[in-house]
């Protein structure tokens, strides 16, 4: 059934008209269905199909319709009879990918704030048209009636309740398949494809998509392993939106500081009280721009500023009562504010500035406090809280003037600038010093851990005095020292329970004293066995860290305190790691690096924020999973694979110990535990 207004104005520049309308005639349902599935040949009868439907509807217009004026555009497809080569397509297939967009994603009032669909972390795209669905049912009476029997089916028309939303990358990448990206049919559901499929949005997903291929080539991970922290990096750096805002170009000094801090939900932009709406949208002309502005020119206020540092930097919300008498309970600011006296009040340098104010009710006074959340922050102020939530003396950036009050777009720069800085920390605190004396080589990292005792030759046994020269001489950073306990209980650095395979002797290790054991000699190399102590004045010297795997008395207090004391000792408590789980272990060795407990590992991999900057990751380069690496480190955790011999097959160990060091590298592990045979891999002498 056709219908037409002869009274219709053109509303597309040169005086045309757009005939995809929902109006009467604008629609041919039933073959939607069909065309998904369909093969080539199949899609051409449908073509026809569609195109002389269309045609119908135009030879309407010009005649029963009354304007015989309008027709097809002469400057358009001139070889192809004026008509499009292929029919628009406005969804198809879509794929069931990590993440699935739907309604309540984009709906600014089912989980958003009343100006926006809810905040999306793994954003990598916005969009902003409304929900809008075609007929799925046409109507079969005229005039319509507006529900029941002869009524169309699937019509939406939600402008009002879309709003400003974000796309994760999650949609884009397919659950069952690697190596491709789908930046148009994405994984969603068919009310969110009906404001997604915009030219504009697949622009922007088709750029991210391009970024995560280019990083996912560049790490040598899969496209679903990429960080999304790091193509959002890369789009923001590239000018791209990932929060909507009207008034912030990408030219802005502060563009990146207040697009990735407002995916940490760090800016106070629910600002419907401030700008309520002031109208119901039907289309995407009605949007208020004023509501979405960022406003980077204004005065910060103590209220917003407390929001972006306490969400910027991630610090957990502490609130002990409502103590405020001008932050009550349901104000914007109440939870920062909040936080902010907790934590300055417990700190040994209070650093969140209030008044207090002497009130009287009859002949009862009381004190109250008023925090003033209104007020512009000074340049002292901001820094003063940075300093106490960091516990740190953070600088103000040479960038940023110190002006007597900050603006919305400073502050944003300053704590993104304090999000920068402790990330460095962080990634700082998850490498351990640089022992070595002088130069490193030709590589700055990830640095080496020489497995059983040193670089092994047949001049220098594992264990042995020679191999951890040697390692020093060769360019590692650490020796790992397998310890057992003498009769005597001193730690002796070797492998075996027993004497029989290194020194061709009956008897244990803990059956002989570290005298009679000091006095024994390595079948290969002739080398002497050697104590901890020993080990450690090399490694003292040699600069040196050391890598402790303990095969025996692990809960041995005795033991574990010399062990402890020797560390300190020698200056090493800082620079060791040991491989060991046990409780007892960690309460005697209080500076060093103990190996993450599965249950820990599993907290991380179901994403439990947790800091752990005092354990590292040790195991096979299997036993990683896709995104562990990323996890553990942003966990503070070094992340440690082991390349030894004896873990891959003979007759190829080379080749797959050779592809996996490769793949973790790109992957930015934080170092190896390696047999001195794979050593050339990084820049060092062979050590066949």
């Amino acid at each position: 059934m056709y219908r037409w207004n002869r009274n219709t104005k053109p509303i597309i520049p040169n005086r045309k008209f757009d005939l995809l309308g929902i109006s009467w005639g604008g629609d041919l349902t039933g073959h939607g269905t069909r065309w998904v599935l369909a093969d080539w040949e199949e899609r051409k009868e449908l073509e026809s199909i569609f195109r002389q439907y269309d045609l119908g509807w135009l030879y309407y217009i010009q005649t029963e319709g009354q304007s015989p004026q309008i027709g097809l555009p002469d400057d358009e497809f001139t070889d192809n009879h004026h008509l499009p080569y292929r029919l628009y397509v406005r969804q198809g297939r879509r794929i069931e990918g990590h993440e699935t967009l739907n309604e309540s994603d984009i709906h600014k009032d089912l989980r958003g704030n009343g100006l926006r669909g809810p905040l999306n972390a793994n954003s990598v795209a916005i969009g902003v048209y409304g929900i809008d669905a075609h007929n799925v049912q046409g109507p079969t009476r005229s005039p319509e009636p507006p529900s029941g029997e002869g009524a169309a089916e699937g019509t939406l028309h939600l402008f009002d309740v879309t709003g400003p939303y974000q796309i994760p990358y999650g949609v884009m990448v397919p659950k069952s398949h690697q190596g491709i990206l789908f930046p148009i049919g994405i994984s969603s559901t068919h009310v969110a494809m009906c404001t997604v499929r915009m030219e504009p949005v697949w622009a922007a997903l088709g750029q991210a998509a391009g970024v995560a291929a280019a990083l996912s080539m560049d790490q040598g991970v899969e496209l679903a392993e990429v960080p999304t922290a790091s193509i959002q990096q890369e789009l923001v750096r590239q000018g791209c939106q990932l929060y909507f805002y009207t008034d912030l170009a990408a030219e802005a000094p502060c563009f990146e500081a207040v697009q990735l801090l407002s995916l940490k939900g760090a800016m106070d932009d629910r600002t419907i009280e401030q700008f309520p709406l002031k109208s119901t949208a039907n289309t995407l002309s009605d949007l208020d721009f004023e509501a979405y502005r960022f406003r980077p020119d204004a005065p910060v206020t103590m209220g917003a500023f407390a929001q972006m540092a306490l969400e910027g930097l991630e610090i957990p919300w502490s609130i002990t009562a409502a103590h405020f008498q001008d932050v009550r309970r349901g104000h914007q600011a109440f939870p920062y504010i909040e936080t902010l006296y907790d934590l300055s009040s417990q700190s040994t340098k209070p650093f969140f500035p209030f008044d207090t104010h002497a009130s009287k009710e009859g002949s009862n006074s009381r004190t109250e406090l008023l925090a003033r959340p209104e007020n512009p922050v000074s340049h002292a102020q901001a820094l003063k809280i940075l300093k106490g939530l960091l516990h740190e003396e953070f600088a103000w950036p040479s960038s940023l003037p110190k002006s007597l009050s900050l603006t919305r777009g400073q502050a944003a720069m300053l704590i993104f600038e304090a999000t920068q800085w402790v990330s460095e920390k962080k990634a700082a605190s998850r490498r351990l010093p640089d022992f070595r004396q002088g130069h490193r080589g030709l590589r700055a990292t990830p640095f080496l851990i020489a497995h059983r005792g040193g670089v092994i030759t047949s001049d220098s046994p594992e264990g042995s005095l020679t191999a951890i020269e040697r390692a020093a001489r060769e360019g590692y950073d650490m020796v790992e020292l397998d310890l057992q306990q003498s009769k005597d209980g001193v730690p002796i650095v070797f492998h075996d329970h027993d004497l029989v395979k290194a020194c061709g002797r009956e008897g244990k290790i803990i059956d002989w004293t570290a005298k009679q054991l000091t006095s024994m000699r390595t079948l290969i190399g002739d080398q002497p066995l050697i104590t901890l102590e020993t080990a450690l004045n090399a490694c003292q010297s040699l600069g040196l860290g050391v890598m402790l795997d303990l095969k025996t008395h692990q809960e041995d207090p005795g033991f574990l305190h010399t062990i402890g004391e020797s560390l300190v000792r020698h200056g090493l408590a800082d620079a060791s790691l040991c491989i060991t789980g046990e409780p007892a272990t960690r309460r005697h060795l209080r500076h060093t690096r103990f190996t993450l407990t599965a249950d820990e590992l599993k907290a991380l991999r179901q994403g439990d924020r947790i800091e752990l900057s005092d354990r590292f990751w040790f195991g096979l380069p299997s036993q990683l999973q896709a995104g562990d690496i990323q996890k553990l480190q942003a966990a503070g955790v070094l992340v440690l694979p082991a390349i030894n011999t004896f873990r891959y097959p003979a007759n190829r160990h080379h080749e797959e110990a050779e592809a996996d060091i490769k793949a973790l590298i790109r992957q930015g592990v934080d170092g190896f535990q390696i047999d001195s045979i794979y050593q050339e891999w990084f820049g060092l002498t062979s050590g066949r």
